[in-house]
């Protein structure tokens, strides 16, 4: 028996050991090997500064003269005007000179790491985001990884460019298609990520525009950017998924403590003022979201004049069923009235959900333009 369970233990550890070994590659620990090195320690401190320094502006700890002082300070900073220098090359409004090609060599170890994480197809941040337990930081954390990985994605763009400047163009075009790839990995879990990657897709359609204009009317790099942009159309982020990631985000972390953070900042109130948050007031909310979003999913599918009125209307509905009293006398919100509306918390983000319909459709027509471009040019 004892021989039995030590035979069965042995394949169950060696089961184990196999399984974990076939694991698919997850290129979120490049990705922070990454962001270790770039952008550099001095540009990470002065991004600090400036952040506190906004802070300190907000709350009232200094004047909006000396705010502008010292941010104009931070921003000519010569480590800031080189890193803006190259984010504005990758956009195409800076010219490839000395300096650009100095900074780019200096930073191949980067690259190298992009480059091996961009061909990875997995990148799961939820582990991550695991330990964090406080909504803010997770926020926080969120915002501070599309803000890292923006950086790369343009570092990236820039080496492509490189190439393209240098005319090796098919260089140019792997590295391009390479680059989709952290449009991927930053995540599409949440209004936040899918909005950053919305603006990072639209750098790289116009990156690859201009890129079309460059290189010479090779047919067969032009069959090239046509295949892998059909094939790789997929990578753009979803809209559906990105807000089905936003209802279990507003599921997860609504509580009395996120709702206490969030009053005094939307509607100018005393902390001390905001009333008790019930249990019932958190579920009914939780409740009304969720209907809410299923429904804007619900509409995506739909041509989009229809689908924008139906979103609209409900983003109507919303605000009228989440109006809140405010005292005839004082103008002042009645506190106790706060809580007599589910619709309330949606409300405050509907707004966004509308606008990000509209982005994310003008970034369907941009790409279905690019792909129509690629067939023109070749005929």
């Amino acid at each position: 028996m004892k021989k039995t369970c030590c035979l069965l233990w042995t394949l169950c550890v060696s089961s184990a050991a196999i399984f974990a070994a076939q694991a698919a590659p997850n290129a979120v620990e490049i990705y922070k090997k990454a962001f270790e090195l770039y952008p550099s320690k001095e540009i990470v401190q002065l991004k600090q500064k400036e952040r506190e320094l906004t802070e300190d502006l907000a709350t009232h700890k200094i004047d909006p003269n000396t705010y502008r002082k010292t941010m104009s300070d931070l921003q000519n900073d010569q480590n800031r005007i080189l890193q803006k220098t190259i984010n504005n090359y990758a956009e195409g409004s800076a010219p490839f000179d000395a300096s650009i090609k100095n900074f780019l060599s200096k930073q191949q170890p980067v690259l190298n790491l992009i480059w091996q994480a961009c061909a990875i197809k997995t990148c799961d941040w939820s582990t991550s985001l695991a330990q964090v337990n406080d909504p803010t930081r997770e926020i926080d954390e969120i915002f501070t990884r599309c803000d890292d990985m923006n950086n790369l994605f343009l570092l990236a763009l820039a080496d492509a460019q490189q190439e393209a400047d240098t005319s090796h163009y098919n260089k140019a075009i792997h590295k391009t298609f390479s680059a989709l790839a952290i449009i991927h990995h930053t995540g599409n879990s949440s209004i936040l990520e899918h909005l950053i990657c919305l603006r990072m897709e639209k750098i790289y359609l116009e990156f690859l525009q201009r890129l079309l204009g460059q290189m010479p009317l090779d047919s067969s790099l032009l069959n090239i950017i046509e295949t892998r942009l059909k094939n790789e159309a997929d990578i753009f982020p979803s809209l559906h998924e990105s807000l089905l990631g936003e209802k279990l985000l507003f599921t997860r972390n609504l509580s009395e403590k996120t709702i206490k953070d969030l009053f005094p900042m939307q509607f100018r109130m005393d902390p001390n003022l905001i009333p008790h948050i019930t249990e019932t007031f958190i579920q009914d909310s939780i409740e009304y979201n969720n209907h809410y979003m299923e429904q804007i999913c619900s509409y995506l599918d739909l041509p989009y004049r229809d689908a924008s009125k139906n979103i609209q209307q409900m983003e109507l509905k919303t605000a009228q069923e989440a109006r809140i009293v405010f005292d005839p006398n004082t103008q002042k919100i009645i506190p106790e009235n706060i809580l007599k509306t589910k619709a309330l918390l949606t409300a405050l983000s509907s707004p966004i959900y509308s606008a990000q319909y509209r982005i994310h459709t003008k970034q369907r027509n941009h790409l279905n333009a690019t792909l129509a471009a690629l067939k023109i040019y070749q005929y």
